[in-house]
């Protein structure tokens, strides 16, 4: 799945708010969702890593909150504890459930 694809999945979910994609503010954020005077980051990516960890974490300076968007995947008790403990949301789109 193209992460074009998979970004679709979280904006239907997010259909109720105010979006705005590819934000930049230095750096590229993939989807703004505002709700009243709330915030929220979301970076969509086909998989969990590093990477996508660091940006959330760094959404977290600019946003009042900060979630990581990924495709379900095997195991995930290890990203869930890393999301939790930096203070970052975990969506995870389950194909099976669409």
């Amino acid at each position: 799945m193209k992460e074009t694809e998979l970004a679709q999945h979280f904006v239907n979910y997010f259909s109720c708010y105010d979006l705005y994609f590819e934000v930049d503010y230095g750096r590229c954020v993939d989807i703004v969702a505002m709700v009243d005077k709330f915030a929220i980051a979301i970076e969509v990516k086909t998989s969990f890593n590093f990477k996508v960890l660091e940006q959330a974490i760094e959404n977290k300076e600019r946003f009042h909150y900060s979630y990581i968007a990924v495709p379900k995947f095997k195991d995930p008790e290890f990203q869930k504890r890393l999301c939790r403990d930096y203070g970052i949301g975990l969506l995870v789109f389950d194909e099976q459930y669409k």
